[in-house]
């Protein structure tokens, strides 16, 4: 399995790139005033006022951590920062709105003005980054609503607050991406060429939407993935594991026989796997349902989240449009209930960790203003 530290940040911080991108004319709502800047220590959630630019400013005040053997690179300046995606080759310069955009880096693949207003998502990848960020309203475009598993942005479709592309229609798809601020999209697959396309999750700085959001979101993935970590290191047997695929509805195993286990257990009305959507910053919990496959005894009760036996016919959890209650409140994360890479227990020798705790993401929301 991937380094968690090279999946997880990189999405976290490629959309913090979304928070400061583009320097195509993007209208500003609610700008913040600049007395936020001289001293402060939080970066801006709007642009600098007209005539109040001052280059000795620090505008970023809060940084991205970027853990070692990331795929990414920032480089700050006072009110510009460099973002490189050394995955996708892609490099980004991202400079405060309302103060000018340098003309003597180079080397840079494109420019944003931040923080965005809006976004496009060609793909589900970057969803759930955005929704934990508590920046779920700054989508307006989407690929087609069908493959999106996330309930309030299905809700949102329904109240036609954002809008899905039409697939059939590639130069009309290209020119709504191109009228958004940025598209994030895993690979140019879908995006239709569309110019101001930031690859994700490589130069997901969602702290670059939000440098604090973004830390807070990482340090909290990533200690929960190392206590499970930890918990299965100390399993007595390792279990051998046949990976299969599925294609035109046909599974082809590598071995057999053994349980079947699909990663399947979430997904929307019309199929939609979740596994493309939500497991993509969710790598702790991905590793929590392995390894309770794996080794059911050392996470007790838990029930996997992504993975269903493919013997429990009615395993499958339906994401749809009702079990959204709040389309502006952000997305909580869910963590496994884990403690010195040991699952607790009650008080008789129970596991007490029944699905997963959940960890209050209002003060990411908060921070994730920024990208707004």
């Amino acid at each position: 399995m991937a380094s968690i530290k090279r999946i997880g940040f990189a999405a976290s911080v490629a959309l913090a790139a979304l928070a400061n991108v583009n320097a195509r004319e993007i209208s500003f709502a609610g700008n913040a005033p600049l007395s936020q800047v001289a001293g402060a220590n939080e970066n801006l959630n709007g642009c600098v006022e007209a005539g109040k630019y001052d280059a000795n400013v620090d505008y970023f005040p809060q940084k991205a951590v970027v853990p070692a053997g990331s795929s990414l690179e920032i480089t700050y300046h006072n009110n510009y920062k460099i973002v490189k995606n050394k995955v996708a080759n892609k490099t980004y310069l991202l400079h405060q709105c309302g103060t000018p955009a340098p003309t003597d880096v180079a080397g840079i693949d494109d420019t944003f003005a931040v923080p965005l207003q809006s976004v496009a998502v060609a793909d589900t990848s970057a969803i759930t980054f955005l929704e934990l960020l508590g920046l779920r309203e700054a989508i307006d475009v989407t690929m087609t609503a069908d493959y999106i598993t996330s309930a309030c942005v299905q809700k949102m479709h329904e109240e036609k607050t954002v809008v899905a592309v039409n697939a059939a229609n590639a130069t009309a798809t290209k020119a709504l991406y191109e009228s958004m601020g940025a598209t994030l999209s895993f690979s140019d697959f879908g995006a239709e060429g569309a110019t101001n396309l930031v690859a994700f999750p490589a130069t997901s700085d969602a702290g670059e939407l939000h440098e604090a959001a973004a830390n807070q979101l990482l340090t909290s993935i990533t200690e929960n993935y190392e206590c499970v970590k930890s918990a299965a290191s100390k399993a007595d047997n390792k279990p051998s594991a046949a990976w299969f695929y599925q294609f035109n509805g046909t599974y082809y195993l590598s071995q057999a026989p053994y349980q079947v286990w699909s990663p399947s257990k979430r997904s929307n009305p019309f199929s939609g796997n979740d596994w493309f959507e939500g497991a993509v910053v969710n790598e702790h919990l991905v590793l929590a349902d392995l390894v309770s496959i794996l080794h059911p005894k050392i996470l007790g009760s838990y029930e996997t989240i992504f993975f269903t036996n493919l013997k429990d016919t009615n395993a499958v959890n339906i994401l749809d449009a009702g079990k959204c209650a709040n389309t502006a409140a952000p997305l909580t994360l869910s963590t496994v209930q884990c403690q010195g890479g040991v699952a607790p227990t009650t008080e008789n020798g129970a596991s007490a960790g029944k699905a997963a705790s959940w960890l209050s993401a209002g003060a990411v929301a908060a921070a994730a203003v920024a990208f707004l």
